[in-house]
């Protein structure tokens, strides 16, 4: 488990996230596909996470990442 502290979110600006694997693994993947930075995809797909729930599909993820690299 990593923590990931983001001083411009909302909250107390930290993120707890898991391994990436799975559908967040092949989000982060899709994003540095399309020329996202790596450590800006991490990012944007550990915030669509923390928004869409663990159980959110790569598709989504990816929807959702793009509006927070």
């Amino acid at each position: 488990m990593s923590v990931i502290v983001d001083p411009g979110s909302k909250g107390d600006g930290v993120t707890v996230t898991g391994d990436l694997s799975g559908n967040r693994r092949d989000a982060v993947d899709a994003l540095v596909a399309l020329g996202v930075r790596s450590v800006a995809a991490d990012r944007a797909i550990s915030q669509a996470a923390g928004k869409l729930g663990i159980e959110a599909s790569t598709e989504d993820l990816v929807r959702e990442g793009l509006k927070h690299r």
